[in-house]
C-alpha cells in the first residue's frame, strides 16, 4: 500500500461558492467542503507538488455517480489523459476509490465529475495514493 497525501492545490474548479470553496478539499478539516453550483460536468484540476506515479484517488462526498480521472505533466486541457473511471447509477457512495492506471507520472490531475445524485454536489476530501 502506498503513501496518501493531499500535497496539491486546486489550480481550476469549474464553480466555487464563497462559503464553500474549492480549497476545502485539501484544508484536511471535516467541517469544510466544496459545493458545486450545479450543472454537469464539473471539473476540478488539482497541481500536485511534484511529478509522481498516483496510483489511487479518494474522494469523500456526497452525490457523485460518475466521475473521470485525467492525468498530464502539463497544465493544457488537450495534453490530459484518462487514468480511471468510477460509475455506480444505482446509489451515490460516501467514499469512492478511483483506481488510476499503472506507470502514470503526472504533475496535475483532472476529475470530472459527470453524474450527480443531485443538482449538486459536496466534496469533504481528496487523497492521493502515491
Amino acid at each position: 500500500m502506498g503513501r496518501w497525501s493531499n500535497a496539491a492545490v486546486v489550480v481550476l474548479a469549474s464553480s466555487s461558492c464563497p462559503d464553500h470553496p474549492p480549497e476545502s478539499m485539501l484544508d484536511g478539516s471535516s467541517d469544510t467542503f466544496w459545493l458545486s453550483t450545479g450543472m454537469l460536468p464539473q471539473t476540478v484540476i488539482f497541481q500536485l507538488d511534484d511529478i509522481c506515479s498516483v496510483k489511487n484517488l479518494m474522494i469523500e462526498g456526497d452525490g457523485i455517480r460518475a466521475a473521470s480521472v485525467h492525468g498530464s505533466v502539463e497544465a493544457e486541457f488537450n495534453k490530459f489523459i484518462q487514468l480511471g473511471k468510477y460509475e455506480n447509477s444505482s446509489r451515490s457512495e460516501s467514499r469512492i476509490e478511483v483506481k488510476l492506471e499503472k506507470g502514470n507520472n503526472v504533475k496535475y490531475l483532472q476529475l470530472v465529475i459527470e453524474k450527480a445524485s443531485d443538482a449538486f454536489v459536496a466534496i469533504q476530501k481528496i487523497s492521493f495514493e502515491l
